[in-house]
């Protein structure tokens, strides 16, 4: 009997894609420091790392768990028992690495902060309510394509509180 839930690619209901998974033995999510910059990282999924790697990074990477380093100073984005891994050996742009406007925020939906300033200047949907409601339908893939592993809204919703600070306060819509 099925359960009627969307699976996400490692089989986990679709729900809980954008949950960081708990450590199996103890409940609670893994943390460990980065190596370079110290700042505790969030335990990434197998999957995120086996999609966004380069074949070259790949070939050097062991077994075992990789973190995510947030710190956008850091050259770090994985580390770990998996091996460390800077921006250079994955596919795609890190939005927390590169504060470029163009840079994905959401993978998923191929949001960055230039797309998202400009829907919000032309008084569409806010994207965060958009992208909130394709979760809710299944629809991410968040653990495969975006590099911190996890859903990408907390980024988006920062993403567009300074794109409104930012805006002058002129007769322009803001969703």
């Amino acid at each position: 009997m099925t359960t009627g839930k969307t699976k996400s690619p490692d089989g986990r209901d679709q729900e809980d894609c954008c949950k960081v998974p708990a450590h199996p033995a103890s409940g609670r999510t893994p943390r460990e420091v980065c190596p370079h910059c110290g700042t505790p990282g969030r335990r990434v999924p197998e999957l995120t790392l086996r999609s966004l790697l380069t074949p070259m990074a790949m070939r050097r990477r062991a077994s075992g768990d990789a973190f995510f380093c947030a710190q956008p100073e850091c050259p770090v984005v994985y580390y770990g028992a998996a091996g460390r891994f800077e921006q250079g050996d994955l596919t795609v742009k890190v939005h927390q690495k590169d504060p470029s406007p163009a840079t994905p925020v959401c993978y998923c939906f191929g949001h960055s902060p230039e797309s998202i300033a400009q829907d919000l200047r032309m008084g569409g949907a806010d994207p965060a309510k958009t992208i909130s409601a394709k979760v809710q339908a299944g629809l991410c893939a968040c653990e495969a394509r975006n590099p911190q592993g996890s859903c990408c809204l907390g980024n988006v919703t920062k993403v567009v509180q300074n794109a409104r600070a930012k805006a002058p306060s002129s007769a322009e819509p803001l969703a």
